[in-house]
């Protein structure tokens, strides 16, 4: 056997072995994760019951496309407060930032700096 023949050999043996690991571990953390169904995310006692803290944001984002920025704050703020009852940080950090762009929107951009050339 030629010394590239070995070469390219060691080389695919190495590429499977890194794609074999890599798809193990991929596995392993995929089946290590909570599944979105299992985290409670229903509101306090005060909430109708059913009303979830996904099902407001659903609402929340129906409203955006429907241009009802004031509605879909207010369902925000309120899938916001359903989420941090859950304690469900990915929820709240979602809402948090939906509510920002929703501030945000109609802002006037910031004072913008003009470069001009040195000669």
């Amino acid at each position: 056997m030629t010394k590239r023949k070995l070469i390219i050999i060691v080389l695919a043996v190495l590429v499977s072995a890194v794609a074999f690991t890599g798809t193990i571990f991929m596995l392993s953390t995929l089946q290590n994760q909570p599944h979105e169904s299992q985290t409670d995310t229903t509101q306090g006692s005060d909430a109708s019951p059913g009303i979830s803290a996904d099902n407001l944001q659903l609402q929340a984002y129906q409203a955006v496309q429907d241009n009802e920025p004031s509605k879909a704050k207010q369902l925000f703020q309120e899938a916001r407060e359903a989420y941090i009852d859950s304690n469900n940080i990915d929820g709240v950090a979602d809402a948090d930032a939906q509510l920002y762009l929703i501030d945000h929107q109609d802002a006037p951009p910031e004072a913008s700096i003009t470069l001009t050339a040195v000669e």
